[in-house]
């Protein structure tokens, strides 16, 4: 998960990423490469601070929490306190999508693009 800040950040102009191939790959798209990876690249983390602090870099449509349940590395029967111990300061529509719209959002999606 912490890799996904780093892409988004350097991908548009990364030495090694942009090649002749690529150049002519860029010239098609519409967008930078970057966009495309926050718009259809999805991470999930249980304990990574990191992805909560590159937030700025990442946004949060494309992260998804997630606590393992019911395995003994993940969050429970902790999950309430870990919860506001992690996303104290994150804003509360931004930790309502991570924690699960951005699951739902991405379901559906999918539901109704198969009728």
């Amino acid at each position: 998960m912490t890799a996904m800040a780093p892409c988004a950040e350097r991908m548009p102009t990364y030495p090694g990423f942009l090649s002749a191939a690529t150049t002519v790959v860029l010239a098609i798209l519409a967008e930078l490469p970057s966009h495309y990876l926050r718009r259809q690249v999805h991470a999930t983390f249980q304990d990574d601070p990191v992805a909560i602090h590159n937030i700025p870099l990442t946004g949060t449509d494309c992260l998804m929490w997630g606590n393992d349940f019911p395995h003994p590395e993940g969050t429970w029967p902790y999950t309430r306190e870990f919860l506001k111990d992690r996303f104290w300061d994150v804003p509360v529509d931004e930790t309502e999508r991570m924690l699960g719209l951005n699951a739902a959002d991405d379901t559906f999606e999918q539901e109704s693009a198969g009728e």
